[in-house]
């Protein structure tokens, strides 16, 4: 055997541990960032989802305000309502509906001026917000569902008119998909 080849054998015996222990750190440095990155999403996804939610209960308690209003129950008083919805919406950054319960004939919507005609609510598949509404007699948010007046995918958030002990009424936030979508 030659002293050369009998060198190389031992320089790869000594450098083979080290080059197998720097693997094994890289890899477990690898995992570490995986870890910290999977942590640091989950925690921003969490964040996002709890902005979305208080934006919801702002929102939701804003129609609670309008539903209390005597300006509901008075026919007369719809262009005064009307614009109040147009300062949430404004602030919001989301169309409001004014609609019969019973019918569920929209009085108003932002998207459309007053007076202009309009379709009843949009009978919506899965959870639709105006129905639970209804039924509980509790704000309630809907899955996502085409508006028949925005002609867009919407999720709606519905409170209750509650007038002599019965549902006369509902308010009702249409807030665009695209809005709740990280990108």
């Amino acid at each position: 055997m030659k002293l050369q080849s009998y060198l190389a054998r031992w320089v790869v015996l000594c450098v083979a541990p080290v080059v197998v222990l720097a693997a094994a750190l890289g890899y477990h440095r690898i995992q570490e960032i995986e870890g910290a990155a999977q942590r640091f999403a989950e925690d921003l996804a969490r964040n996002v989802a709890a902005s979305y939610d208080r934006q919801l209960q702002s929102s939701i308690g804003a129609m609670q305000v309008l539903a209390e209003s005597s300006d509901v129950a008075d026919p007369g008083q719809l262009a005064t309502l009307y614009r109040h919805a147009q300062s949430f919406q404004r602030t919001f950054g989301s169309h409001l509906i004014l609609a019969e319960a019973g019918s569920r004939q929209m009085l108003f919507n932002t998207r459309a001026p007053l007076g202009a005609p309009l379709p009843r609510l949009p009978e919506v598949r899965g959870r639709a917000a105006a129905q639970e509404a209804v039924a509980t007699g509790q704000p309630a948010v809907g899955d996502q569902f085409i508006g028949p007046v925005a002609n867009v995918h919407l999720v709606a958030t519905a409170v209750p008119v509650i007038r002599a002990g019965r549902i006369s009424h509902l308010f009702v936030a249409t807030h665009e998909s695209k809005k709740f979508q990280v990108t």
